[in-house]
């Protein structure tokens, strides 16, 4: 039988540099449980799981070898309205959700601020009336 084909052994050699288990890799990329631990090759539906959840990695590098195991030059990424730059590093685009979040948080303190100034006028006007 055959042993680990070049992309799984690269699969295996990233996973062991990240510390990322097995499992985790099973779990974030969809790929099915024990497909690393078999011997023999990679369907290229696996691979491109994988190449689909860790960005990070270069395709070059995961089927030929050839180059850095991660992604060195910048890349522009356009989804859904939203840019998410990566310059190397592991970019997951969690930039727009915290964005989003503050713009959210930012909005109910408006709200809030709206809020509170309309019961400073009732107080307001409370007094006025207790004052009389």
């Amino acid at each position: 039988m055959r042993e680990f084909s070049f992309v799984k052994q690269n699969i295996l050699y990233f996973i062991k540099k990240q510390n990322i288990s097995k499992y985790e890799l099973y779990q974030k990329t969809g790929i099915s449980n024990g497909v690393l631990s078999q011997k023999g090759g990679m369907s290229e539906e696996n691979t491109i799981k994988f190449l689909s959840f860790y960005t990070e990695v270069s395709a070059d590098w995961l089927l030929t070898g050839k180059g850095e195991m991660l992604k060195t030059s910048t890349q522009s990424i356009t989804q859904n309205g939203n840019t998410n730059v990566n310059n190397g590093h592991n970019v997951s685009g969690q930039g727009n959700i915290i964005k989003q979040t503050n713009d959210e948080l930012m909005e109910i303190i408006r709200e809030k601020d709206k809020q509170i100034a309309e019961k400073d006028k009732q107080i307001a006007m409370l007094i006025e009336k207790i004052s009389k």
